[in-house]
């Protein structure tokens, strides 16, 4: 009694707040700013919370128009619950995600305690809650965690093949999964088959049909809404266009390659110049891109939104023990589950430009945890066979001191490294440079602000919390097919700042003017000195890597006036 307690309550307990506390510290400042994605999910659950609308002025939208991408709602919605109870913060906007996705690992647990036993259940969870994959996606706003977490849920409830309750009940924690990222809705359907297949008690196929009728209709049901949603709307449109034979470059390979026969003279030209050919090539490449060290394993090119470059993906000291748990055979069925998860998982990515991707490609994660564990049960059970007790106990104690020390390297690298890594990418500088720029704006006509690489708007509602009716009285003049964001908020104009525009707009009266990193040096250093500079964040070093440059036509003297005159070659004005 005691010990079904202890499986079904304490230990499910201990874990979600194991993960939970791992998650949840710094929470607001790691990584240190906001990503555009996220300050887009939050500022829309911030307008919706006030106005029912979200940016666009869409009442309760499943789907948020943001950027022109699309996103789906569910995220901004679970935020808003957490910005009455706490704050409307960068913390509160993540809280939703940390929770889900420790979840999500509970979710793991309990189908591994179905499918494998209590110890492998235990040992899942950790490996899972440890990942750097995870931790790193599990403290972002991003929809991938969001995904995961309900499928895994989901995976729970589904694998307890005696309750058709627990059955339904999964597959709409599987359409919650689908809806919210695309990714899952291609790899969920395949994940349906596969559970079926291999870890369905074996019956005949007319008691089959007869025990999981009602499960197979509400599942099909729901795969087809997803995928008909996916392929008439405008987020399927959107989402359409990440595949990478949509994109530009797909044409351009093939036109150059027949170009380049054709001048050569060679002969059959379309049978090696196609689309066909490049979409097998670029796949093929992309899909096998994703079980490589460099993606894998601790990479320094790898960009900050999508891991930590110190660790990468996956600890190298679990290594071995993936090795182990693939060239084993131990409960074939789940192997096999498993093992066809873990190459089909990447499917979705693969399909995508800039693959391989840490977004797309973490439902390779679950797959991977589970070979990590079963090479971990495979040592351990190695061990008993071992004939001095101390020995035995030794090694053990070892293993999990190196696997210990290793998370804690890991862990003390990613709150000392990190933010600093992380900062540029999610443009911490602005929330001191936004709050301070809103609240000069009655003090000038104009701001004219770099639209950088970045949708600069999204920061300047977030940070200042601007009213949702003004942001939405402004998008009504965007572009609806536009990835776009608003050119005008209130008198901020988001605009091109460059060197040919600089000049030009410095000469308006009663103006600022910013240019961010992106846009480089856009007037003489010897010349002109920013009335103000913004920095990236350097907590331990000197302050020296400028974000963003700010001048006030106010204090522009007569030689910089004659200057900008020599400079602007098309008046603005």
């Amino acid at each position: 009694m005691h010990t079904k307690i202890l499986e079904k309550f304490w230990l499910p307990l201990g874990i979600f707040i194991f993960a939970l506390v791992l998650r949840v510290f710094l929470l607001g400042d790691i990584p240190w700013g906001f990503q555009w994605d996220e300050a887009s999910y939050a500022y829309n659950a911030y307008s919706i919370m006030l106005t029912g609308k979200d940016e666009w002025n869409i009442s309760h939208p499943l789907f948020l128009k943001a950027f022109g991408d699309y996103k789906p709602a569910l995220l901004s919605y679970a935020m808003i619950p957490f910005f009455k109870t706490f704050s409307v913060s960068e913390f509160s906007a993540r809280l939703p995600v940390v929770l889900l996705a420790s979840l999500g690992i509970v979710g793991f647990y309990f189908f591994l305690k179905k499918k494998s036993g209590v110890f492998a259940a235990i040992v899942g969870a950790v490996v899972l809650a440890l990942s750097p994959w995870h931790m790193h996606y599990s403290r972002i706003a991003f929809d991938p965690m969001v995904s995961l977490s309900f499928m895994l849920m989901g995976l729970a409830f589904f694998g307890e093949v005696k309750s058709l309750k627990k059955r339904l009940l999964g597959i709409l924690f599987f359409t919650i999964a689908m809806y919210t990222y695309n990714s899952a809705r291609v790899f969920i359907p395949v994940l349906i088959i596969l559970h079926e297949v291999f870890l369905y008690p074996k019956k005949e196929l007319k008691k089959y049909l007869q025990s999981n009728g009602v499960v197979i209709v509400v599942a099909a049901l729901s795969i087809a809404v997803i995928l008909a949603s996916t392929l008439t709307s405008s987020a399927g449109d959107r989402a359409r266009k990440v595949f990478f034979w949509d994109a530009q470059v797909a044409t351009s390979e093939v036109e150059q390659g027949i170009y380049r026969s054709v001048v050569t003279g060679l002969p059959f030209i379309r049978v090696f110049h196609n689309k066909g050919i490049y979409i097998s090539n670029t796949f093929i490449t992309q899909y096998m891109s994703h079980f490589s060290p460099e993606f894998l394993l601790k990479n320094n090119n790898q960009s900050p939104a999508f891991s930590f470059s110190h660790a990468g993906y996956m600890l190298s000291v679990f290594i071995p023990f993936l090795l182990l748990g693939l060239f084993s055979k131990k409960r074939k069925g789940l192997w096999w589950f498993f093992f066809v998860w873990l190459i089909a998982s990447p499917i979705p990515s693969s399909l995508s430009i800039s693959a391989p991707n840490g977004n797309r490609a973490l439902l390779m994660l679950p797959a991977l945890s589970y070979f990590i564990v079963l090479g971990i049960e495979i040592v351990f059970e190695l061990l008993q066979k071992v004939p001095t007790v101390v020995l035995s106990g030794s090694i053990r104690v070892g293993i999990i001191g190196i696997l210990i020390f290793a998370n804690l390297v890991y862990l003390r690298d990613y709150y000392l490294f990190f933010p600093e890594e992380s900062e540029a990418y999610w443009h911490g500088f602005y929330s001191e440079a936004m709050v301070d720029l809103y609240a000069q704006k009655d003090d000038y006509n104009q701001i004219y602000i770099s639209e950088g690489d970045t949708q600069v708007y999204i920061f300047l509602a977030w940070y200042n919390l601007i009213n949702p009716e003004v942001v939405q009285a402004a998008a009504a003049d965007r572009d609806v097919n536009s990835i776009n964001g608003i050119g005008q908020l209130e008198n901020f104009s988001i605009t091109t700042i460059k060197e040919p525009e600089a000049p030009c707009l410095l000469k308006k009266e009663n103006v600022l003017v910013i240019s961010s990193e992106p846009d480089g040096v856009v007037l003489p250093e010897k010349v002109f000195t920013p009335d103000k500079m913004y920095y990236h964040l350097t907590r331990y070093l000197p302050k020296d890597k400028v974000a963003l440059r700010v001048y006030d036509s106010n204090k522009v003297t007569e030689t910089q006036k004659a200057a900008l005159q020599r400079l602007c070659v098309d008046d603005l004005e």
